[in-house]
């Protein structure tokens, strides 16, 4: 298998330290990825998030009866 990011290079090995995945197989899968430097950091970078519009809350006027 090639690694496709380096996120996922660190994800695995991780696995491999936890014990989750067999010792020698980030080394392994190192060796068949072409070129390690030319890796993205990440395969789909995160996307800032969209926060609430910028505008100072104004609440709404109570109408009374009788008034107009």
């Amino acid at each position: 298998m090639v690694f496709k990011s380096k996120a996922q290079l660190e994800r695995f090995k991780e696995m491999e330290k936890s014990g989750e995945i067999a010792q020698g197989t980030t080394e392994k899968w190192t060796l068949e990825t072409p070129n390690i430097g030319d890796l993205p950091e990440r395969l789909h970078p995160k996307q800032p998030r969209k926060g609430k519009t910028n505008f100072k809350y104004q609440p709404m006027k109570k109408k009374l009866k009788g008034y107009s």
